[in-house]
């Protein structure tokens, strides 16, 4: 009988929490809910287990300081009492920053908090260690390395994904996800206008400031097509395969699922040249990586992204979706239940 492990925030819009919980092996199972949750399913002879994502959405999603001050007050009481009553925290690192930055002072607080109530604190990758650690003290034996999942099976099966091929023939290139201002969309008008021939796609669901922050500077660049609407999950697979590849324009990141999802699907990705992405791709992809905040850069790697022939594409494609199958979901899910596991005894 698998363990269910309530999981606190979990989106319906994105397929992560289902990801790392939804392999063959189902000694636990994932089920969205809050503290309250978690502390009522313990008391009736339930998990112990409460896994914590994207916590400053506790904070961000209300504007009023005292408002969110209140509600993380309430939560700490709450976790606090799971945790005297014998539960346990796992903690999973997704941002260096909330999104919307709205009450840092708050926010790092609760992470602090969170860094010494913890039993075990994932991480995508190391530099996520070190951004925690630069904020708050933090045991680093409760850190552990938990890569982003890949997302095969997420949006069709796995066999769909590895045999339909891409329109070979495609030189748009695209940006997507949540359109916000801070995935760098100046930077991307800017290497736009340098290449105004490569022409993008910019598809996503509009976040909080598009309007205002994000909308006018990409309505400045004829060559960015943008379509600020949610993608449905069945429509996904099917615009994965009509672009020539992925840009990924941001100035700073910590993670990215768009990379794996690109590369699921075998689609090259123009992103900056940290060691984040870097650990991510197999060596032939890596000649498409930007110098950070460069937009001479990034407009180059454009260039040679639409100038691949297709045997080149065919190539990469398989290097990509090679590479990907490191951050299989089931092998990932295996990692996270393992670490389960050792916090569970």
């Amino acid at each position: 009988m698998p363990v269910d492990v309530v999981n606190f925030i979990v989106s319906q819009r994105n397929p992560y929490n289902e990801l790392l919980y939804g392999g063959a092996d189902r000694r636990y199972r994932m089920r969205p809910g809050t503290i309250d949750d978690a502390l009522a399913g313990m008391e009736s002879g339930g998990s112990s287990l409460f896994h914590l994502h994207w916590e400053e959405r506790l904070l961000v999603e209300h504007r009023e300081r005292d408002v969110a001050a209140a509600v993380m007050a309430a939560f700490e009481q709450r976790l606090d009492t799971f945790l005297a009553r014998g539960g346990r925290l796992v903690w999973t690192i997704h941002n260096a920053l909330p999104h919307e930055p709205s009450h840092l002072d708050l926010f790092l607080t609760l992470r602090r908090r969170l860094a010494e109530r913890a039993a075990l604190i994932l991480v995508h990758h190391e530099a996520a260690a070190e951004t925690l650690a630069g904020q708050c003290a933090v045991d680093r034996s409760k850190l552990q390395l938990l890569p982003h999942p890949a997302y095969f099976g997420a949006y069709e099966s796995e066999a769909e994904t590895r045999v339909r091929e891409p329109d070979w023939q495609s030189r748009r290139l695209m940006t997507f996800g949540m359109l916000r201002p801070y995935k760098g969309f100046d930077l991307l008008a800017e290497a736009a206008a340098l290449a105004p021939d490569i022409g993008l796609d910019v598809i996503g669901e509009p976040g909080p400031r598009f309007a205002a922050e994000v909308a006018p500077v990409l309505a400045r660049t004829p060559s960015i097509a943008v379509s600020p609407n949610r993608v449905e999950d069945a429509d996904l697979p099917a615009l994965m395969r009509r672009v020539r590849g992925l840009v990924l324009p941001y100035r700073a990141l910590l993670g990215s699922g768009v990379a794996l999802l690109a590369m699921t699907f075998g689609r090259p990705i123009v992103a900056p040249d940290v060691r984040q992405v870097r650990d991510l791709l197999p060596f032939a992809a890596l000649r498409f990586l930007y110098r950070p905040r460069d937009a001479g850069s990034l407009a180059a790697r454009m260039r040679d992204l639409v100038a691949l022939g297709e045997d080149q594409q065919r190539q990469l494609r398989r290097d990509l979706q090679g590479a990907a199958m490191r951050f299989h979901p089931e092998r990932v899910g295996a990692r996270l239940f393992a670490l389960l596991d050792a916090v569970s005894r």
